[in-house]
């Protein structure tokens, strides 16, 4: 008879005795995984002799029973052996923020969230304007969100809603991706990090002379190229609109507009950036707005998606110099 037979027919007796206890270190851990750790019936569970129960040392994953130190405090790997997952496949686990977290497949969603750009109301209601885009990236493992992270890129957060509690922002494309908890956690550590280190833009500050210089050209672009109705004072109430940064007017009434190539709205915008991004290129490059970030924070995840690969985010990217003044991530 092998000396861990005959610990195990001492530990059976001592049960079959009464007994509650045994001496302590008449069996080690490895030697209990060794025997299987004993059977669920409470006959012989080594674990519950020794007292190894949510005992605060380790995950014991070889109990018959669940050992409640498998999702308790941690302080290295080794603590977190495989343990039991039911009817699922087990998968190892590792010591995250002091606590045993499964390895097994999670996802990451990335979702992109937009709202017309340098105005209040909610959502996108011209997709030829210039959006703002905020992002979000949702990790879930076992169904259940574990990890959330946000990029208001310097403007909506994704919670915001207006005075009716309509959301402002709106989902306009979304991509997933899978991996490790680890892994994904890592991207979620990096994507809270990734952001331009180039000077954001603020068009909300009309004094500024980058800004007064940029709507000057765009208010100079549309009285040359815009021919609007006098039902809304013509041309020149755009303008004048423009000028002053009113872009809640404009957006009410640039349906009464066209352009005088008779180009559509799209193709006329793009036009119409790329005169002002022309006129301004040398003191635009140092900048960016939150359609960079966002670009930025794409790149990221895709980075991820296609390489398999957490990287920090280049701040100095090319992505970042000069503004991205309109977004459509599905493109």
């Amino acid at each position: 008879m092998t000396f861990r037979t005959l610990a195990l027919c001492l530990v059976s007796f001592s049960l079959a005795a009464g007994c509650t206890n045994e001496p302590e270190g008449a069996l080690s851990r490895e030697e209990a995984r060794a025997m299987g750790g004993g059977s669920a019936d409470g006959a012989r569970d080594l674990c519950e002799v020794y007292g190894w129960y949510g005992d605060g040392a380790y995950c014991d994953e070889f109990c018959p029973r669940r050992d409640p130190d498998c999702e308790a405090a941690c302080e290295v790997d080794a603590d977190c052996p495989p343990i039991f997952c039911g009817e699922g496949d087990c998968a190892a686990v590792l010591c995250e923020a002091g606590a045993c977290a499964v390895t097994g497949a999670c996802t990451a969603q990335l979702r992109w969230l937009q709202k017309d750009a340098y105005v209040s109301a909610a959502g996108r209601s011209r997709p030829f304007w210039p959006p703002h885009t905020t992002m979000q990236l949702v990790v879930e493992c076992g169904g259940e969100v574990v990890r959330e992270a946000e990029a208001a890129n310097h403007g909506t957060t994704v919670d915001a809603v207006d005075a009716e509690g309509t959301p402002i922002l709106v989902e306009v494309y979304a991509e997933e991706v899978s991996g490790s908890r680890a892994e994904l956690t890592a991207l979620a550590d990096a994507f809270e990090g990734c952001e331009c280190g180039t000077t954001f833009l603020s068009m909300d500050e009309l004094e500024d002379g980058l800004v007064q210089e940029l709507v000057g050209e765009l208010a100079g672009y549309a009285q040359e190229h815009l021919i609007c109705s006098e039902d809304i004072g013509g041309t020149d109430a755009i303008v004048s609109a423009l000028s002053m940064g009113d872009v809640d007017f404009v957006l009410a009434n640039i349906g009464a507009c066209t352009w005088a190539s008779g180009a559509s709205w799209e193709d006329g915008l793009d036009d119409a950036l790329a005169a002002v991004a022309a006129a301004t290129s040398e003191t635009l490059a140092d900048y960016h707005v939150c359609n960079n970030d966002a670009l930025l924070q794409a790149e990221l995840f895709a980075r991820f998606r296609d390489e398999g690969v957490v990287s920090a985010c280049e701040g100095s990217s090319s992505l970042c110099a000069g503004p991205a003044w309109l977004y459509d991530p599905a493109e």
